[in-house]
Parts: C-alpha cells; structure tokens; sequence
C-alpha cells in the first residue's frame, strides 16, 4: 500500500505542472464544488445502473457494492474539486482506484461519472457567462483539464497493474477517449444549434423592431398633424361661434324694431283709413254744398227773370240777382274741383292703406324669419361650443399620444440596440463554439498520447 501511495503521488506530482491549475483556475472547481455534490451521488447511481445493464459478467461484483461505490465515488468527486491536491486527494484517489479495480469496471466508469458531471456543470456555467461565449468555453476547458488529470492518473496506475496488457489499456483509453470527445460534440452542437436558433429570433426581432420604430414614427407624426388640425377647428369654431351669437344678438334686435314697425304701420294704416273716412265726410259736405250752389243759381236765375218782368224796378234786384249768380257758378266749379281732389285723396288714402297693410305683412313674415333666423343661431352657437369641447378633447388625445409615441419610440431604440448586442453575441457564440469543437479535436488527441 505504502507502495501504491508513493506511486500515486508521484504521477499527481509529475501531472500537476503540466496541467496549470493556478489559483484562478483551483478558486473556479471550489466555485463548482457544490454543483458537483448537490448532482453526484445520483449520477453514480445512473452510472452504475448502466453499467449493470452493460456489464452482464460483472453484475455480482458491483450490485453488491453498489452503495459502497457510490459513496466512494462521491467522495472522490469532492475532494477533486475542492482543488487541493494534498494527501487527502492522493489517499482518495488510491481508495477510488482500488474499488475500481475490485469492481472491474476500471477507469472506465470515471470517466462515465465525469462525462455526466459536464450537464449540470455547463448549465452552472452557461448562466455565469450568458453574455460571454468564450468566457464558458475557457471554464469547461478548465473542467476538463481537471477530469483529465483524474483519469489520466488513475490510467497511470491501471498501467503500472496491466504493464504487460498494454494494448487493453490502449483501446480502453482510445475508447473513453473517443466516448469524451462524442459527448464533448454533441454538447458543443447543442450550443452551436442554440446560439443558431437564438440568432435568427434576434433577426426577427431586430426587423420588427426597425418596422415598429417606422410605424410609431408614423403615429407619431399623424397625431401631431391632428393636434394642428384640432387646434385649428378649435380656434375657427369659438370664432364661429362667437359670430353667431352675435348674430343671434342681431337678429333679436332687429325683431324687436320689426315688432316695433308693425306697430308703427298699424297705427299709420289706422290714420290713413281715418283720413279716408275723414275725406269721405268732406266728400258729402261739399256735395250738398254743390248742391246749394245749384239750388242758389237756379234761384238766381228765377230771380233775374222777375226782376226783368218788373222793369225799371226790378232793376237794383237784377243786379243783386246777377251777382249771385255768378257767385253760385263760382262755387259750384270750387265744389268740382274740391270733390276731384277728394277723390284723388280718397284713391290715395286707399292705396296707402293696401301699401301699409303689405308693409305690416311683410315686416310680420320678416319678424318670424328673424326669430327662425335667432333661433337657428343659438343652435349654431351651442353647437360650435359642442365642436370647440370635442376639439379641444381632440387635441388633448392627440397631444397624449405623441407622449405615448415617443415612449413607444425609446423603448423600441433600446430593443433595437439590445437586439443587436444579442446577436453579435450569438454569433460570437458560433464563433466560439467552432473554436471549441476544434480545441476538443486537439485536446482528444492530447489526451490519446499523454
């Protein structure tokens, strides 16, 4: 035993320097530490479940040591990651290795349990360094340095137990190393696969950002056009409004001076008809004193007649007879001529009063539009009002949603530029995740030869 340990802590002694686990690289396996103890017992189980599925020949070496493996297993796995490579980790590696051997599963079954580690770790990873692929590529090479000094060691000592077998151990080695370097790609095309997909939904979403950046810019300036035009309505409706109250105003006035001027031309047709009565009344007197006048010449004439029968004597009268008769002429053409301008007066009295009758409709027909006239302007004004409210509610609207537009805006630049970020993320992840693909082909074949 004494032996063996010697042994093992030489091959531990002469792998170190050539692996540089420096302090950075020992302070990132204590960091996993506790993701490899939360995972590995249930892991070893998996293994050597599988194993006894595999391994027919060798089902009574390991069901019967099942939970005895396991634990050592788990114990070896802790000690590897608590990254101090004392004594602890040299007696562990001897007490894993000889269960190992006893089991005659060999290195095989680390390097299985190892392999299953690599899950959880990449996830632990992959979330440390979400926003730096070559970041995770660098700490899963470290794991794997880490697991190939474990394995590499223990493989040195199954060299030392089969020195004369060495092409057993040759295939067994080819063997894991070939099963690593398959789980190592298909891990790394899962990554190159997810950073593809994640790619083209960062296109996407960069041109839908770029489209709802136009269409905001297009609400935007739409809503700023309707704050215009809504000030505008706004400002031309309390005009109009204010003009047809005071047309309203207008028209009231006036319908009172109309109401006033039937007033006026009624009294005025009562005045006309009282002039008509009026000269009609004349019209009578004068008649009957035409009539006297006729009377007195027919008189006159009677007398003038006597007064020549009478002769000398009668000769004073004649004259007076004569005199009056020509004052009966006189006033009978008077009352002919005054009964002519009675009856012109009567003919314009009667005009005037089918004048005055026409202006009193027409004032009433206008005091009715007037009134329809005032009426329609009140309307008119309370709905401007109404146009002026709704405007202005407009406007505001519209002023609310150039806020919101240029919100919307902001928001859809960060996504842009976020999107953007992303996908040269991405493809620095594809990039990356090529170089890992090559330095796994590098480190299998580093692996096969150390």
């Amino acid at each position: 035993m004494t032996a063996l340990v010697e042994i093992v802590r030489h091959e531990i002694g002469k792998r170190l320097p050539m692996f540089a686990l420096d302090s950075k690289t020992r302070s990132l396996l204590r960091r996993l530490k506790p993701v490899v103890e939360k995972n590995i017992e249930r892991l070893c189980y998996l293994d050597y479940a599988r194993a006894l599925a595999v391994h027919a020949d060798k089902v009574a070496d390991i069901s019967t040591r099942m939970d005895e493996m396991v634990a050592c297993a788990s114990s070896h796995f802790s000690v590897l990651f608590a990254a101090n490579f004392d004594e602890e980790y040299v007696a562990s590696v001897v007490r894993f290795r000889n269960i190992e051997i006893e089991s005659s599963l060999g290195a095989r079954s680390r390097l299985s349990i190892a392999m299953r580690l690599l899950e959880p770790i990449a996830l632990v990873l992959a979330r440390e360094n979400r926003f730096s692929p070559a970041g995770m590529a660098r700490d899963m090479e470290i794991v794997g340095r880490v697991f190939t000094l474990d394995i590499n060691t223990t493989i040195a000592l199954e060299q030392q137990k089969l020195s004369d077998d060495g092409a057993a151990r040759q295939m067994r080695l080819a063997e894991g190393a070939a099963d690593f370097q398959m789980k190592m790609r298909e891990l790394n095309q899962a990554v190159y696969d997810s950073s593809d997909r994640f790619l083209k939904s960062a296109d996407r979403a960069s041109q839908m950002s770029e489209a709802a950046a136009h269409e905001t810019a297009e609400v935007s300036s739409a809503a700023r056009r309707t704050r215009e035009s809504a000030a505008v309505t706004a400002s031309a409706t309390e005009e109009l409004s204010m003009a047809a109250a005071e047309i309203g105003s207008t028209m009231e006035r006036n319908r009172d001076i109309a109401v006033r001027g039937v007033a006026d031309a009624l009294r005025l047709s009562a005045n006309v008809e009282s002039l008509g009565a009026g000269a009609n009344q004349i019209g009578s007197v004068v008649g009957l004193i035409a009539a006297i006048a006729a009377q007195t010449n027919l008189l006159a004439l009677n007398a003038a007649i006597e007064a020549a029968r009478a002769g000398s004597a009668g000769r004073g009268f004649a004259v007076i007879a004569s005199e009056v008769k020509a004052l009966a002429g006189q006033t009978e053409l008077a009352t002919r001529d005054i009964s002519a301008q009675i009856t012109a007066l009567q003919a314009i009295a009667n005009g005037s009063i089918l004048a005055v009758k026409s202006i009193s409709a027409t004032i009433r027909e206008m005091e009715t539009e007037m009134r329809s006239i005032s009426e329609l302007a009140s309307k008119q004004s309370a709905a401007t009002a109404l146009i002026y409210g709704d405007a202005a509610e407009v406007s505001t609207i519209a002023e609310g949603t150039m806020t919101s537009a240029g919100i919307v805006k902001n928001a859809v630049g960060i996504l842009h530029e976020t999107t953007g970020q992303a996908r040269d993320l991405a493809k620095q992840l594809r990039s990356t995740s090529a170089e890992l693909d090559s330095d796994i082909g590098d480190f299998v074949g580093w692996l096969a030869v150390t």
